[in-house]
């Protein structure tokens, strides 16, 4: 089909996308979803987003929230490179521009995960510059565990009381800055004060999901 010239530029997620978007998923999960498209002032983009950014010129950014992305039958990264091309998962969040998109993506077992897809807007506000935000102070947390007690319980604890934890005496404790798990490690001893030795870096999308599930749960 012929179609006609526009000096308008084409939406980001363009239809052959959808098209092939839904194709893989079908494939992937084993049923279709019903994939609908919403104005970007009805739905809130998550505090947690995992993005990935499409290579080439103009770059084009998908997001997915962090707690969405585990249901997604295929690993995000390899989802859109699969339907939209070559691209990667990014640290970098692109400036809010004009045209952003919203899909969401229904599932046959009532599970809804939404896609965000931006422009990068040339017009829009610098990138930060990194180096100016490298002085400020975060709080760092060692968790060594976590649990549930019921409040009769709590109000019952007394001197030499013992909680036990989810977190085995053999396992890693967690390493949190503001609230995310970043790094796992072993306790040490420096000094006489307590100490941590990092074991390993936790990637982004650990970060984000760790973080995002732990959100809900109290802990003691």
């Amino acid at each position: 089909m012929k179609q006609s010239k526009s000096n308008t530029p084409k939406p980001p997620a363009t239809e052959a996308w959808i098209a092939e978007l839904t194709r893989v998923l079908t494939e992937a999960g084993g049923n279709e979803p019903i994939l609908r498209r919403f104005s970007s002032d009805q739905d809130e983009m998550p505090a947690d987003m995992l993005w990935w950014q499409a290579s080439g010129t103009p770059a084009i950014f998908i997001g997915v929230g962090a707690q969405d992305a585990p249901l997604l039958p295929l690993n995000l990264s390899e989802l859109l490179k699969n339907t939209w091309g070559p691209g990667e998962i990014t640290d970098q969040i692109p400036a809010t521009a004009d045209g952003w998109e919203v899909w969401n993506a229904r599932f046959a077992n009532d599970v809804n995960v939404r896609f965000f897809v931006a422009p990068e807007n040339p017009a829009g506000p610098a990138r930060p510059n990194l180096e100016m935000l490298m002085d400020i102070e975060l709080p760092l947390v060692i968790r060594f565990g976590q649990t549930q007690m019921a409040l009769r319980d709590i109000a019952r604890l007394t001197p030499g009381s013992v909680i036990g934890f989810d977190r085995g005496a053999d396992e890693p404790v967690e390493l949190l800055v503001n609230g995310h798990v970043v790094a796992l490690g072993e306790a040490v001893s420096v000094k006489g004060s307590y100490g941590i030795r990092i074991s390993e870096i936790s990637s982004r999308r650990e970060r984000l999901v760790t973080s995002s599930l732990a959100a809900g749960e109290p802990t003691i």
